[in-house]
């Protein structure tokens, strides 16, 4: 396998003197506001986020994390990149509200999604659809973002296409997602009835001189081979996944992409436009978890090189690529 730095590798955009593309400042979503500001702590520059109550009600520290957890999704979402919290500095309950001051992890490179001078839209127009989710569907797009944020700032091919295409596999099984006849040839329980006849049929019928010890080990195996049997291909899933949010991907660009992913398994050799194979998914796949969160305003399209400002233009369910200045 040969594994080389795609082209990009040259645009990662690293912290400068403590300061982190503007991403300071006072902000507010329904029920609370945060403070982000800088911090620097034994010559490593961070983000400290102070997160308060604006309404008359007390707040239980289990709601003051969940807000916590979601501006850092948020975060992580609008600046291309993954951040998370690594300790909790000071809580304190007062008669109305909880604060509690964390520090952010610094990430090791950034490729905004987001303009900072957008930043409010993008937390009002996202907020509500991301808090409403559940904590798996939370982490199954947070996933998403984290596997594109790995893939664009360590372009070390194969592992973006892996990365990449594991992640896909895994919104689309999941029913919070895709509703089973979207990925699957037949329902759960059906595959669960399928096994006990499958197992005798191959025991009786194919496996008949297998020893008693390899059988067994296939019988554990089983339940995830009949997963897959009735599981349907890859580009139907992920083609599925964006046909259920109306955003448009080029069949020959999904095409490009398994073949690159499965190349893996065949002595992948890097070539020098496996950057915009990646890209060409992965852009179309932010528009989508953009479009699944609510926003309608400007973004950076990584599909192109160099970069490009785009708006999102929503209307009648269906999204249009608008082409700004750069």
């Amino acid at each position: 396998m040969d594994i080389n730095r795609g082209e990009e590798s040259n645009r990662t955009i690293m912290w400068i003197q403590g300061e982190y593309l503007g991403l300071q400042g006072t902000y507010k979503v329904p029920g609370y506001e945060f403070q982000l500001r800088n911090q620097t702590d034994k010559g490593q520059a961070g983000l400290q986020v102070l997160v308060a109550s604006t309404q008359d009600t007390a707040r239980t520290k289990d709601e003051i994390d969940k807000c916590a957890e979601c501006v850092s999704d948020l975060i992580s979402i609008a600046y291309g990149t993954f951040v998370s919290w690594s300790k909790i500095g000071t809580q304190r309950q007062r008669a109305i509200e909880w604060e509690c001051e964390r520090e952010i992890l610094r990430p090791a490179s950034v490729h905004e999604l987001i303009d900072f001078r957008n930043l409010q839209q993008f937390f009002n127009e996202t907020w509500s659809e991301l808090y409403a989710m559940s904590p798996e569907e939370r982490r199954l797009w947070r996933k998403l973002n984290h596997s594109i944020a790995v893939g664009r700032s360590e372009p070390i091919y194969p592992v973006p296409f892996l990365l990449l295409q594991a992640t896909i596999e895994e919104l689309t099984s999941s029913e919070l997602i895709l509703k089973w006849e979207k990925s699957y040839y037949i329902d759960n329980p059906s595959r669960r009835k399928t096994r006990p006849d499958l197992k005798d049929w191959l025991r009786r019928g194919i496996m008949t001189n297998t020893d008693e010890s390899t059988w067994k080990q296939f019988e554990s195996e089983l339940p995830n081979k009949v997963e897959a049997l009735f599981l349907k291909s890859f580009r139907e899933r992920a083609r599925a996944l964006f046909d259920l949010y109306e955003v448009f991907i080029d069949d020959g660009h999904l095409k490009d992409f398994t073949s690159k992913r499965n190349s893996t398994h065949k002595g992948y050799q890097y070539e020098q436009g496996d950057w915009k194979i990646w890209s060409r998914v992965a852009s179309p796949l932010q528009y989508l978890l953009l479009k699944k969160l609510g926003y309608t305003g400007p973004y950076y399209d990584y599909s192109k090189a160099p970069r490009q400002l785009t708006t999102m233009k929503v209307s009648e369910g269906s999204c249009e690529f608008e082409e700004g200045e750069q």
